[in-house]
């Protein structure tokens, strides 16, 4: 009868379940719920999370898990927001998210290798 309830109650229960699942890889609670939002938006067509932002025919660039030199660029993206005069584009919290990002796709990459002959996309 899952069918016969609320769409809110068929939906509130695997959302919990996967924030929790996102906070035990040790990603920051605002990281987290910058996802949700996003994944919300995506299934309801409002969108108030930084995938919400990107202009009209604005290039943005994607990094997965999946891709082994990923965490690396963002170490390098972190790097240079640090490097950056001090109240400028990037807060404390942002690079703070990217690290534990790039931390959690290190776990990923470990926890699901590829095969050699398996290229990333």
């Amino acid at each position: 009868m899952e069918e016969n309830k609320p769409l809110m109650d068929r939906i509130n229960k695997p959302m919990l379940n996967l924030s929790n699942r996102l906070c035990e890889t040790g990603m920051a609670v605002d990281l987290v719920d910058s996802i949700l939002a996003d994944w919300w938006a995506s299934f309801f067509g409002t969108n108030p999370g930084c995938l919400g932002k990107i202009e009209k025919l604005e290039p943005i660039f994607v990094l997965r898990a999946h891709d082994p030199i990923a965490p690396e660029a963002i170490r390098c993206w972190i790097d240079a927001a640090i490097s950056e005069p001090a109240g400028q584009v990037h807060s404390d919290i942002k690079v703070a998210d990217a690290k534990h990002i790039s931390i959690a796709m290190e776990k990923w990459l470990v926890a699901n290798p590829r095969p050699a002959d398996e290229t990333p996309n």
